[in-house]
């Protein structure tokens, strides 16, 4: 329920205009629209909405290739490497944002799902009227601009926050709850994000510091 409402409040942070109804991407899609969507996405979020197979086995088997070909690749950092038609190389457009897929299923198979930080969102889970209030928000371009501000922020910080984020996943890494081996590096690299958004939104008046911390 709501998940696509949910993440479209994240992707509104990069546009205020991209709700629900106009993701930038779906499973519907092609293979290949994804892989250059997640390429063009530098430094940003892609919502891929609506992992829900269905059909019959050449749909459905479409659907499972597109999802496993732009999660594994963005869970890898890797592109696929490509030759031209007189057999020389091109060089691969690997995912260079965050990808946040929704969906009513998840892929099969433990190494794919290894490659993704699954949440799952259950009947009750959402508060409608909260939702409606962030809604408007974003709707109103208060989680745009909020992210405008925090890029600003961060790069008067540049070179010692990114010292002190390399130190942090190395950290955290360690300390990650282990269900697979890639899902320590996964909320690794999530949590000192998080962290960092806190400290800004402390620093500029936005909550207060108990709530940051």
């Amino acid at each position: 329920m709501f998940k696509s409402e949910i993440a479209a409040l994240a992707q509104q942070h990069f546009g205020a205009a991209i709700c629900s109804r106009r993701l930038p991407a779906s499973f519907a899609s092609t293979g290949n629209s994804l892989e250059v969507l997640a390429f063009a996405t530098k430094e940003g979020l892609l919502v891929i909405d609506d992992y829900a197979p269905q059909g019959g086995t050449q749909e459905m088997a479409r659907y499972h290739a597109s999802a496993e070909r732009v999660l594994r690749a963005a869970g890898n950092n890797q592109g696929r490497g490509h030759l031209t038609s007189d057999a020389k190389l091109r060089e691969a457009n690997p995912p260079r944002g965050l990808v946040l897929a929704t969906g009513e299923d998840v892929r099969h198979g433990q190494s794919s799902r290894g490659r993704t930080f699954i949440v799952e969102v259950s009947p009750g889970d959402v508060n409608t009227t909260i939702l409606t209030e962030c809604q408007a928000a974003a709707a109103d371009g208060m989680y745009a601009r909020s992210m405008g501000a925090f890029i600003q922020w961060i790069a008067g910080y540049y070179g010692d926050l990114q010292s002190w984020f390399q130190a942090r996943v190395l950290k955290l890494r360690l300390q990650a709850t282990k269900v697979h081996a890639r899902t320590p590096g996964i909320v690794a690299d999530l949590h000192p994000g998080f962290k960092l958004f806190l400290k800004f939104a402390v620093e500029v008046g936005a909550i207060t510091s108990a709530e940051g911390y």
